[in-house]
């Protein structure tokens, strides 16, 4: 089983000897290797490191990054239906939001990706919540929605203490 550490120094390793293989010498490699591992499809990763179903149920961790990254991908196709871009944001302080959909309109929504379960979902709402704290709702909008991502559940739902969505990546297509 591969850990997430492990999935990072490989990716890097076979990165470097790739670059190095074309004749590149950047002066900082691990700069521009970071950048290519952004890049990578994560489907494609799991098939290229010969990742099984059973691997990624054993590592959670791994399954989670995987699961964000296609559930991103999702968010894209959406967002530009409609004109609109998905970002990631991340401040100094290292607090952190999956995704942003962005309008062309200035309407925007905040969403964090999580497997599922309790504890995860609460993460995800102490992590909406302390990020819609600190924007200035006077020199921007307030988020048009909070929401988490889950790859649980049935059915879509908003909780009426704070107004977060909680959908299943299955509710997206409806």
């Amino acid at each position: 089983m591969i850990h997430c550490d492990e999935l990072e120094q490989i990716t890097r390793r076979q990165l470097r000897s790739r670059i190095g293989q074309l004749g590149f010498e950047p002066q900082n490699l691990t700069h521009t290797i970071s950048l290519l591992i952004t890049r990578i499809t994560h489907l494609f990763a799991t098939a290229a490191l010969g990742l099984v179903p059973a691997d990624l149920m054993n590592d959670l961790k791994t399954m989670g990054f995987f699961f964000e990254a296609m559930c991103v991908r999702d968010l894209r196709v959406f967002a530009e239906a409609l004109n609109g871009k998905v970002y990631h944001y991340r401040d100094k302080s290292g607090l952190e939001c999956d995704a942003v959909v962005h309008l062309r309109n200035g309407q925007y929504g905040l969403i964090e990706v999580k497997l599922g379960g309790e504890t995860l979902i609460n993460e995800g709402i102490e992590t909406l919540t302390s990020l819609a704290k600190q924007i200035d709702t006077t020199r921007m909008k307030a988020p048009a929605f909070k929401m988490i991502l889950t790859a649980t559940g049935e059915h879509a739902y908003r909780r009426p203490e704070d107004g977060i969505y909680i959908v299943p990546i299955g509710c997206l297509k409806q």
